[in-house]
């Protein structure tokens, strides 16, 4: 349902690399949180350093090299998001390192599938809204509302907007028995 959190822990989680002939593999260094809506749309994201990477195994499978990581992550959590369609989300990390400020060598994981049913609206009132932000030439930038926070300030530009009529309508009225 909109508001579930689901946490972003990663308490010693293995995952392979590989790599074309050459033992040169990369070594993850960061993770991409991703929640995915049951379309496979990224709806949202959370990049993290890993706290702990460790080597634990490495070796040949045909001509490729391949590299075994043992890592652990501690985010906190990321919630479904308010007015969510039903179905099967999807919460994946995608590994990577990052080299003169670019992220390259992607790796990423499925790890949880989440079952979302639309039950009330009061659900929603608990939930964020989600929005990626597309910015020319850099990279999209995700943004959480907290949905009551979004209301109350909705709320509160309503209530300035009907105070500065009340204001404009008085001095009118006081400017026009004036003369």
């Amino acid at each position: 349902m909109p508001g579930s959190k689901i946490p972003l822990v990663l308490d010693n989680y293995r995952f392979r690399t590989s790599t074309l002939l050459f033992p040169a593999d990369w070594k993850p260094t960061h993770v991409r949180w991703l929640l995915k809506d049951p379309y496979g749309k990224t709806v949202y994201w959370k990049d993290s350093q890993l706290d702990m990477v460790r080597q634990v195994g490495s070796g040949y499978e045909g001509a490729y090299h391949y590299t075994d990581w043992e890592v652990s992550e501690n985010s906190g959590f990321m919630q479904i998001p308010a007015f969510a369609q039903e179905g099967e989300w999807k919460l994946q990390a995608q590994f990577y390192d990052v080299f003169i400020g670019f992220k390259v060598h992607k790796d990423t994981e499925t790890l949880y599938s989440i079952p979302v049913q639309r039950e009330s609206f009061m659900d929603d009132l608990n939930a964020p809204i989600y929005l990626i932000i597309p910015i020319p030439l850099l990279e999209d930038v995700p943004v959480s509302i907290d949905f009551p926070l979004f209301v109350a300030l909705f709320l509160v530009l309503i209530l300035f907007i009907l105070w500065m009529l009340i204001v404009k309508v008085l001095l009118v009225r006081r400017f026009e028995h004036g003369k």
